[in-house]
């Protein structure tokens, strides 16, 4: 009787209590970091104020930042100073965490399933706290969810359609790692002229993205410093910046920095590849660290390994109509993960963010799934 009245009053009042909830963890951010303006604020400020003198980047690198260093301009020239930009990165993730729970309402029948699903990613300390950075990721993190939850909406008015291909655009000019949606919405709309046997979009449309892809990366690739994409290869960065350098010694290709030098160093070299890939992958989903404090690392392992068990149950959901936001959610985490077996991963566990609420939703679907199971055995016991 009394959960009863509690789930109906969560179901009631859900959007009260989660704000509530964000405005707790904002405020503990908040008291905790201050507005961040240290390490990678710095280059943004100060490309903003390159762009306002020449009217041009310094480095052509920066068009992949260009949504951040916007922002920089806008709040800065108009006064609104670094506290407007840490007010704007607020909304945004609040709006982000919105349509995380339309998303979820979306997926799962069970609204207590589909608000648990929502207050894991408010409580989860590492995606919420980038908002204090004055960085591009809690524009980039919030872009995404946004992106990912009109993206995958049924049936979507014109001005949704608009705005789903506008904010596609941003993702892509908020982070360099932007256009690793690219394959993924590629995916999900090939899925699609498959279903419905439309065999000519597919063929060109799938050609598109590919051509658009290898041209994004072949462009991102003429820089270097981080762009400098076989720089982790030759000193065997795991965790980016910190150079291991053991006794291997990989064949280098003439054209290095270049996706056909990317190929061709993994198959001359696909032992010290592999070693390098598994070292990565691990570094990049268990997250803990040695220079962490060990309350840090038991957090990290207590919130996200259980929700890495779990998502294995959710990929084995059979419900049709479900199956392509797995499609995506698998996508996404996959195409992430790559990304860092190519480059290297990041020492504050950045680059696994994005990925969060789609690992927070598979985990979601295998708890649904496991209770399914569950339910269904004790009805076939009685």
């Amino acid at each position: 009787m009394l959960i009863g009245k509690v789930q109906k009053t969560l179901i009631k009042y859900h959007l009260f209590f989660l704000a509530g909830i964000w405005c707790i963890v904002q405020i503990v951010a908040w008291l905790r970091f201050g507005i961040v303006l240290k390490g990678e604020s710095q280059k943004y400020i100060l490309e903003a104020e390159y762009f306002w003198q020449h009217y041009k980047f310094s480095e052509p690198k920066y068009i992949f930042y260009s949504v951040y260093i916007t922002i920089q301009l806008i709040f800065n020239k108009t006064g609104l100073g670094f506290t407007g930009i840490y007010l704007f990165q607020l909304a945004l993730n609040l709006f982000s965490i919105y349509s995380f729970n339309k998303l979820c309402n979306q997926v799962f029948s069970n609204r207590i399933i589909a608000f648990a699903s929502t207050l894991l990613l408010i409580l989860c300390y590492p995606w919420q706290s980038w908002t204090t950075h004055l960085y591009t990721e809690s524009v980039f993190l919030s872009l995404v969810m946004i992106f990912t939850y009109l993206f995958l909406k049924p049936s979507k008015s014109k001005t949704e359609q608009w705005w789903t291909w506008l904010l596609l655009l941003l993702v892509l000019l908020a982070r360099p790692t932007g256009m690793l949606i690219i394959p993924i919405a590629g995916a999900h709309y090939l899925a699609r002229f498959v279903q419905e046997r439309k065999w000519l979009s597919f063929s060109v449309f799938g050609l598109g993205c590919i051509v658009a892809l290898a041209l994004l990366l072949n462009y991102a690739m003429r820089g270097e410093g981080e762009f400098d994409f076989m720089k982790p290869f030759i000193e065997e960065h795991i965790i980016c910046g910190v150079a291991t350098n053991s006794n291997s010694h990989p064949i280098l290709p003439a054209n290095g920095n270049s996706v056909q030098g990317l190929l061709e160093y993994i198959v001359r070299n696909p032992n010290h590849f592999t070693e390098l890939a598994f070292k990565k992958l691990r570094a990049f989903f268990g997250m803990t660290r040695e220079y962490y404090s060990g309350g840090h690392n038991m957090y990290l392992v207590l919130f996200f390994y259980p929700l890495y068990l779990l998502g294995i149950f959710g990929v084995f959901d059979k419900t049709r109509q479900r199956w392509l936001i797995i499609q995506y959610c698998l996508g996404m985490i996959l195409i992430f993960s790559i990304s860092v077996v190519l480059t290297c991963d990041d020492w504050l566990n950045r680059f696994i963010m994005p990925i969060v609420p789609f690992i927070i939703l598979m985990a979601a679907m295998g708890i649904e799934k496991l209770g399914r199971l569950t339910f269904n055995k004790s009805e076939r016991n009685s």
